[in-house]
């Protein structure tokens, strides 16, 4: 890369004046460390490193339409990596994007959005309330976890995509009402996230996930100003994931068995309780203590029950769906099988998934 005049600077400047930018001038180095923002006219002078190129690929359309200036000579050229690794310029233009054509910034998700909820935009995203989008909140994260589950890289890009739109739509009704807008749900994250990590943010040490664990029960019993602990847990959440939340905040005040005997201990007292009930409604208490002391043995065994019951589930369901075509190789109707015929071909599917 030769060395740049000032006069070659002050004219790489103009030319960024003369390209009418409505948004401001950024001026970066290519050598030094630096955050794209697209929707505003860029200037990038000297050295390209290799992260600063890959960045500005990932973040501008492809083939975008650029300038470079080599002293008095400007000449428009298509972006690409080979032009970016050259060292045939002293400096790039980079023309900003709108935001309809920039899909990698959040400001444009939140102006499609302002766009769909706009008297003249869909008429469904116009009648939405938080309300009536609570269960699609509740459903994308199912989704999103179960792409999780089957290790789907594309799948939880694209329900995580849809998490966030139920974010940034809630946020958008919001505003619209002058309670709330998507900075504000942003500020008020950061702002949480500096406050509950003083080990990183503050003074303070924490040296595993137990003491961050540890520190964040005492900040937030801090926030709750002296409510019980149990408050602010989501009574939404699956049973399962309440009660393992439950009792974790129990455990972080000392409230807890200090082995696994003590919960197996506990289990069996609550098992023969169940056996002593005698009406429906104490045999259906006792059976939720027994559920209940099952996730606390799982969370005193590092299981998490939601998932665990979860993965029981859909081994149940593809054995369940192998017995059930085998049976039909057989040229047997499940609806009309016996009992002895259906353990037979259920054992039978168990020994197929087990040689897996």
């Amino acid at each position: 890369m030769k060395q740049s005049s000032n006069s070659e600077l002050v004219n790489a400047l103009k030319m960024v004046r003369d390209s009418n930018a409505q948004s401001g001038v950024l001026v970066l180095f290519g050598g030094d460390s630096f955050q794209l923002d697209p929707t505003v006219a860029t200037y990038i002078h000297s050295t390209m490193t290799p992260d600063n190129g890959a960045q500005i690929l990932r973040r501008y359309p492809t083939n975008w339409g650029i300038e470079i200036l080599n002293g008095e000579k400007r000449e428009q050229v298509p972006l690409t990596k080979e032009m970016l690794d050259s060292d045939q310029w002293d400096f790039i233009y980079l023309k900003p994007v709108s935001w309809g054509d920039n899909y990698q910034d959040m400001r444009t998700l939140i102006e499609v959005i302002r766009k769909l909820r706009a008297p003249d935009g869909c008429p469904w995203d116009r009648a939405q309330t938080h309300k009536t989008l609570a269960p699609y909140l509740i459903e994308e994260t199912y989704e999103a976890l179960e792409e999780i589950e089957n290790n789907d890289s594309k799948g939880m890009q694209e329900e995580l995509g849809d998490i966030l739109l139920q974010v940034v739509l809630h946020s958008a009704i919001a505003k619209e009402s002058a309670e709330f807008d998507i900075y504000d749900v942003i500020d008020s994250l950061i702002q949480k996230l500096v406050f509950r990590h003083p080990h990183v943010f503050g003074n303070e040490n924490a040296k595993t996930s137990s003491d961050v664990e540890e520190k964040w029960e005492a900040i937030k019993s801090r926030e709750r100003q002296g409510a019980s602990i149990m408050e602010g847990l989501p009574k939404e959440l699956p049973a399962l994931l309440y009660a393992q939340r439950i009792q974790s905040r129990a455990s972080n005040v000392g409230f807890d068995w200090k082995t696994v005997t003590g919960v197996l201990d506990k289990l069996l007292e609550e098992v023969e309780e169940y056996k002593q009930a005698t009406s429906d409604e104490n045999k259906s208490k006792e059976f939720g203590d027994i559920i209940f002391t099952l996730v606390n043995l799982g969370r005193h065994l590092n299981i998490d029950v939601e998932n665990s019951l979860r993965s029981a589930n859909n081994r149940f369901i593809e054995r369940f769906k192998l017995m059930e075509g085998l049976l039909d190789s057989k040229g047997i109707s499940i609806h009309e099988t016996d009992a002895a015929t259906l353990e037979e071909y259920w054992e039978t599917s168990k020994d197929i998934m087990r040689r897996r």
